[in-house]
């Protein structure tokens, strides 16, 4: 069905005349004013009504005009529009992507962090969870909640390119791609299982079942994996968080277990989140519950397979931790809920194995991002039992060793991330939208989304947390 807008343009009426083939190209042809072909064409955040015969731009107009949105005389206002140009103006170039699953509307909105403005929502078959990026920056990868579905989106022309078929039957946790874009891991809560895709080709290759004593469904929430590559792209360092205390090296080129490490500290509790130092030696882990109020970093020497623990007390059981101010130290934010538990932020020193607690009124911060340029760390406190009101996004200077700000805001879990240009902080907040966070006036704005979305994954940035429930 074709839709008509009307545009008053000199003393006459535009004919925008729209239909569903040409809305997937983003240009509309066979436009007709007084006999003459125009055609409307998407240009940035404007739609643009060109000349058919010169191709110069006649009318601009804010704002994407969307097929479904344009009913008979429905149009943008008069005053909307721009003096009509003699010149055609160049198509502004799109900023960094970035993806957001939405679980509940089958769909993942795709949005362009130059202008925090969504540019596409592109329909999948059911329930995209978690993403990862290309660093070359052309694809992204949405898997599928239940059902081992792997939705591969094309940036550059935002469309689904593909779907690839796993054999997983539990809920997806995990989903990483290498540094050299070569390998794709996908894990599941089901033993410890990963699926290993050589993502060049988007073949999949071999699942691995790692956990041996974890037992299905009944052990799902003790045998997430959690993935960290190594510099060259050749070697997996696959954790089981709880289930069977381990940490799997695996060969990627014979999709192979050649090594395992123990994550148990002495008279501590399991291991979780992961973070590989650049030179790919040494591979941090924080716990996840503390033992008779004592936490543990564990550094692992991956070259030499032996292991150091740290006792931190007090401290924060720490599902999240990150290297930062050139990788001299360990970022960590507290899980739990209450008084005197996760309310600071833990920075470690790994040289003098000493930690600094920067306090916090929220009582939890999650989720983190580093903002290299600042040397500021973001965290979130999600709503929950009572805590953080509505929510809140906590930002620490890791140098002064302060906090410098909490912005009150409704927050969800799920990935956030930074754009590149660390210009903006990204949460998902409970009303379908990402939350952003001006980094220099931390004035907030809000990217409208697709119905539950699951999390912000940028462009490039082919390094995720597992954290999401």
């Amino acid at each position: 069905m074709r839709q008509v807008a009307k545009q008053a343009v000199g003393g006459g009426f535009a004919l925008l005349l729209f239909g569903a083939a040409g809305a997937a190209q983003g240009a509309w042809g066979d436009l007709n004013r007084d006999g003459v072909p125009e055609l409307a064409k998407r240009e940035g955040t404007q739609t643009v009504l060109y000349s058919g015969l010169t191709r110069t731009a006649l009318f601009r107009f804010e704002g994407v005009v969307e097929p479904g949105e344009i009913s008979l005389g429905a149009a943008p206002p008069l005053g909307a529009s721009a003096a009509p140009a003699t010149e055609p103006v160049a198509r502004r170039p799109l900023g960094p992507l970035a993806l957001v699953p939405n679980l509940d509307s089958n769909d993942v909105s795709l949005f362009d962090t130059a202008v925090n403005q969504e540019i596409a929502r592109i329909p999948v078959a059911n329930r995209p969870f978690k993403a990862a990026m290309t660093g070359d920056g052309k694809f992204g990868y949405v898997t599928e909640q239940q059902g081992g579905r792997v939705y591969k989106i094309d940036l550059g022309k935002r469309k689904l390119a593909t779907t690839l078929q796993l054999p997983t039957i539990s809920a997806v946790v995990e989903v990483e791609i290498s540094p050299d874009d070569r390998w794709m891991v996908v894990g599941e809560m089901n033993a410890g299982t990963v699926h290993i895709v050589d993502r060049t080709t988007d073949t999949f290759l071999n699942t691995l079942v790692l956990c041996q004593v974890c037992d299905g469904f009944s052990g799902a929430l003790f045998s997430a994996p959690q993935v960290a590559f190594s510099p060259d792209s050749t070697t997996a360092y696959i954790s089981i968080a709880q289930g069977d205390q381990t940490l799997y090296v695996v060969d990627l080129a014979t999709q192979t277990v050649v090594g395992s490490i123990p994550t148990q500290p002495t008279g501590g509790t399991p291991m979780t989140d992961l973070d590989l130092t650049s030179d790919g030696q040494l591979l941090y882990m924080a716990e996840t519950y503390c033992y008779l109020g004592v936490c543990n970093y564990r550094e692992v020497d991956v070259f030499a397979g032996t292991t150091l623990d740290f006792a931190i007390n007090p401290g924060n059981p720490a599902p999240d931790i990150q290297l930062v101010q050139n990788e001299t130290r360990i970022a960590s934010g507290g899980i739990c809920y209450g008084t005197g538990c996760g309310q600071a932020l833990d920075l470690f020193d790994r040289f003098t194995q000493t930690v600094t607690h920067i306090p916090t009124s929220s009582a939890s911060n999650r989720h983190l991002a580093y903002e290299a340029s600042r040397h500021r760390v973001w965290g979130v406190c999600v709503a929950f039992g009572g805590f953080c009101g509505f929510g809140a996004v906590d930002v620490f200077d890791a140098a002064a060793e302060t906090k410098v700000k909490t912005v009150l805001a409704s927050v969800f879990f799920g990935n956030t991330a930074l754009s590149p240009d660390e210009g903006s902080f990204y949460a998902i907040d409970r009303f379908d939208r990402v939350l952003v966070v001006d980094t220099e006036t931390f004035a907030i704005s809000y990217v409208n989304v697709g119905t539950n979305p699951r999390g912000v994954f940028i462009q490039g940035d082919n390094r995720t947390k597992f954290l999401s429930p």
